[in-house]
């Protein structure tokens, strides 16, 4: 490489700069400072102001005391709540207590209801305090219960606004939820920044303006409608006089957004029109100049954005249309995407934490002759014999101990006494020999731990190809989808809303084989109310099609329930178990449930021997794969997942077998796949086939993969899964007992053949035994019961 060339590669390299942690803690402070200076002013009533009290219940506990200082500045100043200011000053300081009393209750500080509630107690009782001196009437109550209440919520939505504004994920996938919570929040401030003025111009209107105009030429009509509505909200909050400046903002968002098309001057001159208009009923010509001078300055402003901080702002926002796939569809991929990276991270985060540990181990020096021989000076520095061999044969000494050395290095064995020359006099060979062992210890221990970190450092980036299968799975369902039905969505979202759950969103989907499913995602302090049976009935109801029982997983603070159309077939299942030795403790574990999409999925695992060991394997194999199927994760990427958990669980071997069987309950197609699991026998019509797929248990090799088998299965057909020590002799009875099985019994008919495979168990063993029996029968609810309601909407998607 030339000498032009490596200038031209220095010149190219980009320049980390990071700045000091100092800085980033004080310029933290200062904003905190400020948001203090700024809310301790915003007035709603024209007398009251309670927000600063609301902010210091929802800021960060190490940010209070910038916060007070701001708030405290800004109630210093004068201001028309007059003397109240010694009152929202004490409501402040009260709130900061209240939060440095509970700062320890984890718990509490978590709860949706801590900020509010902070907010609340100080503000209503420095409240009746005040007014109790002068006497407290029914219409004085009834203003400051209003009043805490404003607060109250005020301080719900700056928490959450805040606890946004920390998380970069969170920022860029907002919710409608949390969007609604960000806009309130700049409500509040816009309320606040309208009482400064500089000559006699509104900052709180001059931004107002600027939002206006910006939210209507880049988010069109909803955009311009809801920054205008919630200003006009805004000022008319703050005090009753300023009715003629909501309406103002309010007509001008509107018509700016209709003249969209018009460019960026035709939006300005409409809302300057807009503000004329109304403002002309003042009949005051002072305040029709001031609101001139404003909006021209606001659309000054607007004019000197960039337009492509625009353009990235809308694409923040506005997903840009797809030609054949809706929005709806959009966001269905997006939540199962959230949910299958939130429950791979469970699996990952302990491995991701050992392996930075174990790196640290890595990055040592690596043991050398140098180390070793300050190792043997410890002890020779205490003999006073030393010059016989350091001093006098300083080379034949240093060339005893480097054969040492090479010894237990090349040939990995201890040394001992007859490895040293008959002629090497040590008055100390104990004390060397006790060195070597110790110095030997060491090095080996360093260098498995540098091969653990190596072989922690392959299993992760065996995961991080698994993420793209999941992303290409996703994919194959995400095209299995053609039509949304919005108008039901929204009709279901509205309903469960009524009731007080929480819905984030909800999607009615309709797949190529006109198929109906309702995907729902809730927080999780709305599960009592998801689980309830007219949430079934309403979503039936609503799509005029009959469903099957939801699947709902948690995750985090959020709930996602899955249901779909009831399916043709529907299945009876039935298991029974025997512990080895009459124990407490199986090491076969199972778990059966629907996906929600029509299917239904059955896990069982063996774990390795019997025991409590074996209940770990077991129940640890089948818990994490049946948790990430039901988290949208396919088959194969579960089982990769899984295996990875087995083998880092501990040092010691740890392995299991998986057994699943998937049966799609609309069109019987049945998937049988297998890792080191036994057979699995199926009763199909009149004759017996026999499922044996050679495999390996997961948890040995850092490769695992199911052996597959698919088979169409109808009324009346069975599948019974068995563990191993169902078969220890043969299966040839198990075949005959099957054959002859009369599909009323099958209550007993799992336990009847736990019993007889004990009884074929050879003498003297005996083994956990684990039958599963699924027969599949005519879902005879399958009936369409089309409401005039659905007629109407199932058309329009």
């Amino acid at each position: 490489m030339s000498q032009l060339d490596i200038l031209k590669e220095k010149s190219n390299k980009k320049i980390n700069y990071e700045v000091p942690v100092i800085v980033k803690v004080l310029l933290k402070q200062t904003i905190y400072f400020l948001i203090g200076l700024v809310v301790s002013k915003g007035m709603i009533f024209d007398k009251y102001a309670p927000f600063g009290t609301a902010m210091m219940a929802s800021v960060p506990y190490k940010n209070m005391w910038a916060l007070l200082f701001g708030e405290s500045l800004g109630y210093i100043l004068p201001s028309s709540i007059g003397g109240s200011n010694v009152r929202y000053m004490a409501s402040t300081i009260a709130a900061m207590s209240m939060r440095w009393a509970f700062n320890d209750l984890k718990k509490v500080k978590k709860s949706s209801f801590y900020a509010p509630i902070v907010t609340f107690i100080p503000i209503i009782s420095t409240a009746i305090v005040m007014e109790s001196a002068n006497g407290i009437s029914i219409k004085i109550l009834i203003s400051l219960a209003i009043e805490s209440l404003i607060a109250s919520v005020s301080a719900f939505f700056f928490s959450r606004t805040i606890s946004l504004s920390g998380d970069k994920q969170k920022f860029r996938s907002l919710n409608q939820y949390e969007i609604v919570c960000s806009a309130m929040t700049a409500c509040v401030f816009i309320m606040s920044l309208s009482i400064f003025f500089i000559a006699n111009l509104s900052i709180g209107r001059i931004i107002a303006t600027v939002a206006v105009l910006f939210f209507s030429y880049h988010l069109g009509i909803t955009g311009g409608s809801i920054a205008g509505i919630a200003s006009g909200i805004a000022f008319s909050l703050s005090s009753g006089n300023f009715s003629y400046i909501s309406g103002a903002y309010a007509f001008g968002g509107m018509v700016c957004s209709i003249l969209l098309h018009m460019g960026k001057i035709a939006i300005v001159i409409a809302l300057l029109v807009s503000h004329i208009i109304i403002y002309l009923q003042t009949n005051d010509l002072n305040i029709i100049l001031q609101g001139v001078f404003e909006v021209i300055i606001g659309a000054s402003i607007f004019l000197l954005i960039p337009q492509s901080i625009g353009d990235n702002f809308s694409k923040f926002l506005l997903k840009p249309p797809d030609k054949n796939l809706t929005k709806e569809l959009k966001s269905t991929v997006s939540m199962r995407l959230e949910f299958a990276s939130k429950a791979m991270s469970k699996v990952a985060d302990c491995v991701s934490q050992v392996s930075k540990k174990l790196s640290k181990i890595e990055n040592e020096e690596k043991t050398t002759f140098e180390d070793y021989i300050e190792k043997i000076n410890n002890v020779c520095n205490l003999c006073n014999l030393k010059t016989l061999c350091w001093n006098k044969r300083t080379e034949e000494t240093l060339k005893v101990f480097e054969n040492a050395y090479n010894t237990f290095i090349k040939e990995k064995r201890m040394i001992n006494k007859i490895d040293f020359p008959k002629d090497f006099k040590c008055h100390k060979p104990d004390e060397i020999l006790r060195a070597t062992s110790t110095f030997r210890k060491d090095q080996y221990e360093k260098e498995s731990a540098q091969q653990r970190v190596g072989e922690i450092k392959s299993f992760v980036t065996e995961q991080f190809s698994s993420l793209s299968e999941i992303l290409s799975e996703l994919a194959d369902e995400f095209n299995e989808y053609e039509k949304m039905n919005n108008i039901i969505s929204q009709q279901i979202f509205q309903k469960l809303t009524e009731e007080g759950a929480k819905i984030l969103q909800v999607n009615c989907r309709i797949n190529k084989f006109n198929r109906y499913s309702v995907e729902i995602e809730a927080l999780n302090s709305s599960e009592e109310i998801l689980k309830k049976p007219f949430v079934k009935k309403t979503i039936e109801k609503l799509c005029g099609k009959n469903f099957d029982k939801p699947c709902i997983e948690i995750i985090d603070n959020r709930i996602r329930m899955q249901i779909s159309q009831i399916a043709n077939l529907k299945v009876k299942i039935n298991a029974a178990q025997h512990i080895c030795n009459n124990g407490t403790l199986c090491g076969d574990n199972f778990f059966y449930f629907e996906d929600g999409l029509g299917k239904m999925v059955v896990v069982l695992s063996d774990g390795m021997g019997t025991g409590g060991r074996a209940a770990v394997d077991g129940a640890m194999a089948s818990g994490i794969f049946s948790r990430l199927v039901k988290a949208g994760i396919g088959f194969d990427c579960a089982l990769k997942v899984t295996n990875f958990a087995l083998l880092s669980k501990s040092d010691d071997e740890s392995l299991a077998t998986l057994d699943i069987v998937c049966i799609d309950l609309f069109t019987g197609r049945t998937e049988f796949m297998k890792a080191g699991a036994p057979l699995t026998l199926v009763r199909k019509k009149s004759k017996i086939i026999k499922v044996d797929l050679e495999s390996l248990p997961i948890g040995i090799f850092k490769k695992a993969e199911f052996m597959k088998q698919t088979s169409k299965l109808e009324e009346n057909d069975m599948i019974v899964m068995f563990s191993d020590g169902a078969i220890s002799s043969d299966e040839k009875w198990l075949e005959r007992e099957i054959f002859s099985f009369k599909e009323e019994n099958i209550k007993n008919f799992s336990q009847y053949l736990v019993d007889e495979a004990k009884n074929h168990q050879e003498p003297g063993y005996d083994d956990d035994i684990t039958v599963i029996t699924i027969c599949l029968a005519k879902n005879k609810k399958n009936k369409d019961k089309l409401s005039k309601t659905s007629k109407d909407t199932s058309l329009k998607y």
